[in-house]
């Protein structure tokens, strides 16, 4: 699995304009064979940050990805927003160990959900 992880510095803070070509590419691209994630965000703290997250199959899948139709209107999109830095990273990943799910409402069925849960509601009960 190869996971894609990043920013995107832009000139101003992201306008909807900028927000519906990502939606638009992430919902292209979601559609394509060996995408396992593809997510473009703003970042809370700095408007003019989004933030780059994708997962893939393969490096084969990743490749077809570049070469997708809906990838030039994103890049004349991208033109547009005065793209001031690029800092995204690759990484191929071998193996990983899944953290367990859990639901608030039924209490945490293991250690990481403890401490999962106490992230999320603020409690300190371990």
């Amino acid at each position: 699995m190869l996971i894609i992880a990043g920013t995107i510095r832009i000139e101003k803070p992201a306008t909807e304009e900028v927000l519906e070509a990502c939606r638009n590419m992430m919902e292209a691209t979601h559609e394509e064979e060996g995408c396992i994630d593809y997510v473009f965000s703003v970042d809370p703290l700095d408007p003019k940050v989004l933030r780059v997250f994708e997962r893939w199959e393969t490096q084969e899948a990743l490749n077809d990805h570049f070469l997708a139709s809906h990838m030039n209107p994103f890049r004349e999109a991208m033109a547009g927003w005065g793209v001031e830095g690029m800092d995204i990273l690759k990484f191929d990943v071998e193996s990983f160990d899944r953290m367990r799910g859990f639901q608030l409402d039924k209490g945490p069925t293991s250690i990481n959900d403890n401490i999962l849960t106490s992230y999320i509601t603020g409690s300190t009960a371990r």
